[in-house]
């Protein structure tokens, strides 16, 4: 027991100390959303193929329909590992293309106090000549 509880201790430390490593450095294998991934990949791998093991018992026991599942809930597996593929290399895909890094929170552009002042002001004056005109119509 004492060795288990030992062993434990030295990978949580082993992971935190990786985890703190690669927010410094930028790994994209261990950082936040990263590990975010793997988790989900973790859980929906067992998840597909204890469905497609249940779908081709269900299927052997004379259920036509299920060979289809039988055959999808791999698929959709499959389709899971390549999208973890693909989010996990996408920003290092954009840093290829353009040459540049981006952050998540970039800047936003400035509109100019004035340009929406003026927008305002004839949105509002379009809203008080509806009001008044809708008093003027009248139905015959």
């Amino acid at each position: 027991m004492f060795a288990v509880t030992t062993y434990l201790q030295e990978f949580t430390t082993c992971c935190k100390i990786t985890l703190i490593l690669s927010y410094y450095t930028g790994n994209m294998w261990w950082n936040k959303r990263a590990v975010g991934l793997h988790a989900t990949l973790l859980i929906v791998l067992p998840i597909f193929s204890g469905l497609a093991d249940w779908q081709l018992s269900r299927a052997l026991g004379g259920n036509s329909l299920s060979w289809v599942y039988t055959f999808e809930w791999p698929f959709f597996g499959f389709y899971a590992i390549v999208l973890w593929w693909k989010l996990i290399h996408e920003d290092e895909e954009k840093e290829k293309t353009t040459g540049l890094r981006f952050s998540r929170k970039q800047a936003k552009p400035k509109i100019q106090e004035d340009e929406l002042e003026a927008e305002t002001a004839a949105y509002n004056n379009y809203l008080s000549s509806l009001y008044q005109n809708d008093g003027k119509t009248t139905k015959t």
